[in-house]
């Protein structure tokens, strides 16, 4: 009897993810990306969905040894403004030899995961010491899930932890959630406290101005994950331009990005890859300001699912659709 896909809920996905796995085959795919064993053609998006700033883009992947995806990520930023979710994602997972659907997973938490497994590779090569202080910025998925991974990582000692929206109740209830998933010492915090502190710090915001980070440490090292949307700028472009050392998850379409920057000269930008840091390639200075600028990239979202769902058929976890 041939069957409908399976189900895989935001729960499920939670529950499945071994963070360790998932870093390994995060940093393994960029390998692979560049060997051409995954393929990532170009996403396409479709804007004003709501006769506004609502959009729909699609990431579709392709490993030739494995499943092909495409993640289909909603977006609408006025849904901030009224405590909703400003993103929703769902990938499908394909199995190429039949051309079946295998799987239709809840991508909200598949992305913060896969993006703070990225996060976390790059810190460990990028951080002037194990464990560390860590400033987190921001209190919604993003900051639970890299609290994940970075614990599971190694890469904390302790979390700092503050609302990108100076939300006193969000960052109330922020630390304990956080220490629910790890064991890993978390506070509440400011973030003049956090930049004047904190080894190493992740900002996680959809900001579309720099985030007060006042003056950093002479050798912090900064991720930043928020910029999804095009005219975001978590941290001041000053400190991209005068850092020892910048490497980003997708550089051309970095630079695309911030050509016509009246403070970044989009040329002389760093040139460095994610890939040139794992493979040892680019070896990063051991002192001044490091920073990671993270894009996303659509061959994170297939190994990332590939493994929940090897994970769901090993365990008997998700619904069997029809």
């Amino acid at each position: 009897m041939v069957t409908g896909p399976l189900r895989i809920s935001e729960a499920d996905v939670e529950a499945l993810l071994d963070p360790l796995a998932l870093i390994a085959a995060v940093e393994a795919g960029f390998a692979q990306i560049e060997a051409g064993i995954i393929l990532e053609p170009s996403s396409t998006r479709m804007n004003g969905l709501d006769g506004g700033d609502a959009y729909v883009t699609l990431y579709p992947a392709h490993a030739a040894d494995g499943f092909a995806s495409a993640k289909i990520l909603a977006g609408r930023p006025a849904n901030s403004a009224l405590r909703l979710p400003e993103i929703d994602a769902v990938v499908s997972l394909v199995d190429p030899q039949t051309g079946r659907i295998a799987a239709l997973i809840a991508a909200r938490m598949l992305t913060a995961f896969r993006t703070a497994a990225l996060t976390a590779a790059v810190l460990r090569r990028l951080m002037p010491w194990t464990p560390a202080r860590i400033g987190l910025i921001g209190t919604g998925m993003q900051a639970l899930a890299h609290g994940q991974m970075l614990a599971a990582a190694g890469c904390a000692s302790e979390f700092l932890i503050a609302s990108a929206r100076d939300d006193a109740e969000r960052a109330r209830k922020a630390p304990e959630a956080l220490m629910v998933v790890t064991s890993v010492a978390t506070q509440v915090s400011a973030i003049a406290e956090i930049a004047a502190t904190c080894d190493v710090i992740v900002t996680m915001s959809l900001a579309s101005r720099p985030l007060p980070l006042g003056p950093l440490l002479p050798n912090t090292v900064i991720a930043s994950v928020g910029p999804f949307y095009p005219h975001a700028q978590e941290i001041d472009l000053a400190i991209v331009r005068d850092a020892a050392f910048v490497v980003s998850d997708h550089p051309e379409r970095l630079r695309g990005q911030r050509d016509g920057s009246s403070v970044l000269d989009v040329e002389a930008m760093s040139r460095v890859s994610v890939a040139d840091l794992l493979s040892q390639r680019v070896t990063p200075p051991a002192s001044g300001i490091r920073v990671f600028l993270s894009d996303g990239r659509a061959f994170e979202d297939n190994v990332a699912a590939t493994l929940v769902y090897r994970a769901a058929l090993a365990q008997g976890q998700g619904l069997q659709l029809p």
